[in-house]
């Protein structure tokens, strides 16, 4: 049995309400007989599931049951959901997915009011390659080697171990320690080129 499936199967009828064994079973790709088995964990974890027989009978959790466990007031899940609307601009498929669970969590629909996106108006698919593939440096701690050109133009190739990417003035900056100039400096995305990610990690 796998405990990540139990909280899916909680997040979908948090976001669906209601729903047949057979549509779980379809949904999560496993048996209707798993399901069942599933539901069962659930309701011996102490989550409130019950069923109902007939035409439009289904699974689905005790109305507003995580919502009254919930230590959060309104202001502040909304203050969360408009951060994952935030999120959405530079990781979006895992930011929307996080968002909608906990839209369903919080039974408040996202806001929409406010957009952020960090792309230029043309698509610069360059670009958004150094972007990822700097994250995902970050996240694995390792080494990165690019060619960079300074505002005079002059390009030289440093070796930096990436430690955030910081968005300000309009411009998408990393900040790392330079093994160069063996010192913490900022580097403006737009001015790297040929980036490569090292198998060397760092602490």
């Amino acid at each position: 049995m796998q405990i990540s499936r139990l909280f899916k199967i909680v997040y979908y009828l948090l976001e669906n309400g209601k729903a047949t064994a057979a549509e779980l079973a379809e949904e999560f790709e496993v048996s209707i007989r798993t399901v069942y088995r599933d539901l069962d964990a659930i309701s011996a974890a102490g989550i409130p599931i019950y069923a109902t027989q007939g035409k439009g009978g289904g699974v689905s959790l005790l109305e507003d049951y995580v919502l009254e466990k919930s230590l959060l007031f309104e202001e502040e899940k909304e203050q969360i959901l408009m951060a994952l609307q935030a999120l959405t601009a530079t990781d979006g498929e895992i930011a929307n997915e996080l968002l909608s669970k906990l839209s369903a969590l919080f039974q408040l629909k996202s806001t929409d009011w406010i957009e952020v996106d960090f792309s230029d108006w043309v698509k610069n698919t360059a670009q958004q390659d150094i972007f990822n593939g700097v994250k995902k440096a970050i996240f694995e701690k390792r080494i990165i080697a690019f060619s960079y050109f300074d505002n005079k133009g002059f390009q030289r190739n440093r070796s930096v171990k990436p430690l955030k990417l910081l968005f300000k003035s309009k411009d998408w900056y990393l900040y790392g320690f330079c093994l160069l100039r063996n010192d913490y400096r900022f580097f403006k995305l737009t001015r790297m080129k040929d980036l490569v990610i090292s198998k060397k990690t760092f602490v």
